[in-house]
């Protein structure tokens, strides 16, 4: 149910890319949200998330949809790992954004994926539709922020994303 629910949602996002209403949330706590609602998927995958905190990070958004945002790259690097593997997910913040960085021990992006990245309905993997990641680009991009791929030199790949902080979280 709530796989269909997500891929629903992901078409309604596409279609309508602007954020709807937007709240102050604490970032730390939406990536808590999205990682335990991934635990089931993590453990039959055999892979390990570590989410690292390291300073609260206050933005406005739309929280399901950022949510939905996250969500996707979290997704990728889990089936970047068919064998099991850990994925390493870091939040700072900077005195004008949060920068989360995902990172798996996949097999890397190619040069087409990088070269295409975010763009719509491509996709390398088997039966992919291509709209997660154009997704978390649009949403992330909609609130201001920014997400980009890299390949990692001992293998596997990290996914950076930027989003602004809110200058007064009491707001």
């Amino acid at each position: 149910m709530d796989r269909i629910t997500d891929l629903v949602n992901q078409w309604l996002y596409v279609a309508k890319t602007k954020p709807g209403k937007q709240q102050t949330h604490e970032l730390g706590q939406l990536l808590k949200s999205v990682s335990q609602r991934l635990a089931p998927q993590l453990e039959h995958a055999k892979v390990e998330l570590n989410l690292k905190i390291q300073n609260k990070a206050y933005i406005n958004a739309d929280g399901p949809r950022l949510e939905q945002a996250l969500r996707n790259p979290l997704l990728n690097a889990l089936q970047a790992m068919p064998k099991g593997g850990k994925i390493e997910v870091i939040l700072r913040a900077d005195a004008e954004k949060a920068i989360l960085c995902i990172k798996d021990e996949g097999t890397g992006f190619s040069p087409a994926a990088i070269e295409h990245f975010g763009e719509p309905f491509y996709s390398e993997k088997e039966g992919g539709m291509g709209i997660g990641l154009t997704l978390a680009k649009e949403v992330l991009e909609a609130h201001g922020g920014s997400i980009r791929p890299e390949n990692v030199k001992e293998g596997g790949a990290i996914v950076t994303c930027e989003i602004p902080l809110v200058t007064d979280p009491a707001k």
